[in-house]
């Protein structure tokens, strides 16, 4: 969805859909081999676009002191703007990674192959799709 390419296209230029069990005594979808986060960026490289990342919530530490502090970055201008991947939770508690479709305002999860309103995922990243520039 992100990338407006096919699954068999993906799967061809990665080499393997991310279904072997490496861990079989993990349960599912844990025991599964999946993507990692450099084959993602390979993707989106070699389409000649790039993934930013916004964090919303960023724990700073000054160099020189034993403080952490939390901020916060507003990021619904970047939703509203752009496409790209979300990582964060849905209310279930399940982690996972969905893609983002700002024209449409959903999520669409690639385990279910559903499309599902913004409201049901709590977002700690988001991946913006922009093109890469040489």
């Amino acid at each position: 969805m992100v990338l407006d390419k096919s699954y068999e296209e993906l799967i061809k230029v990665l080499g393997h859909d991310g279904s072997d069990i490496l861990w079989p005594n993990l349960r599912e979808p844990y025991c599964r081999r999946a993507f990692i986060e450099p084959e993602i960026q390979f993707l989106f490289w070699h389409y000649d676009m790039v993934l930013v990342d916004y964090v919303p919530n960023v724990l700073y530490k000054p160099m020189f002191s034993s403080v952490s502090k939390p901020i916060k970055f507003d990021i619904s201008d970047m939703l509203k703007n752009y496409d790209g991947i979300l990582l964060g939770e849905f209310r279930s508690g399940v982690k996972h990674a969905v893609a983002w479709n700002h024209e449409e305002g959903i999520i669409y999860d690639p385990t279910s192959c559903t499309k599902q309103p913004f409201s049901t995922f709590n977002v700690s990243h988001f991946k913006a799709k922009m093109c890469r520039t040489t």
